[in-house]
């Protein structure tokens, strides 16, 4: 059910992405697309790591084939793919303080794909899961991040004369 939920919410957020272009409501819908997708990784992202259902998350048998370090490694991954979620969103919406959430969100992010290439052979799902998650949304971010702010306005379109004008004239959103 949390698979299905996130594919979803991945779908919605790449529509509204592609639709933002032509309507400034869209961003909104965008925003919460994104939101919604970091609370879920952020506060539930260990259960789609691990594979444990949500109408068993607080059963000890749902946990019995899982080693603590490998539960506590899939709740890490789940709370830093939710920072660095807020870093994309932070730098694609042109808000203050886009470039240090995006910069920490990819060292923690960068960190758990480490570790997660390490324990591949510990437990194969667990790990696969995490990577199949980190590795393009790594990707993503150092895009986001190096990229000009010109090209990021063509990208994310501003509709608002005044707000166009406003973050060009703000140096710390280039």
């Amino acid at each position: 059910m949390l698979r299905i939920v996130e594919k979803l919410l991945l779908i919605t957020t790449v529509i509204t992405l592609l639709v933002r272009n032509y309507s400034e409501a869209d961003s909104m819908y965008f925003t919460l697309s994104l939101l919604t997708l970091c609370c879920l990784y952020g506060w539930l992202g260990f259960l789609i790591f691990t594979g444990v259902r949500l109408r068993s998350v607080f059963k000890q048998v749902a946990y019995s084939h899982l080693k603590t370090a490998d539960i506590i490694i899939a709740a890490i991954a789940g709370v830093s793919i939710s920072m660095l979620i807020i870093g994309i969103l932070f730098k694609a919406q042109y808000w203050p303080g886009a470039t240090p959430n995006l910069a920490g969100g990819i060292t923690c992010v960068t960190a758990i794909t480490i570790i997660s290439i390490i324990r591949l052979k510990s437990n194969k799902v667990i790990y696969t899961a995490i990577l199949t998650r980190t590795i393009p949304m790594i990707a993503l971010a150092v895009i986001l991040y190096n990229m000009p702010l010109s090209m990021r306005m063509n990208l994310f379109k501003v509709h608002n004369t005044k707000v166009k004008v406003s973050i060009l004239n703000d140096t710390t959103l280039k």
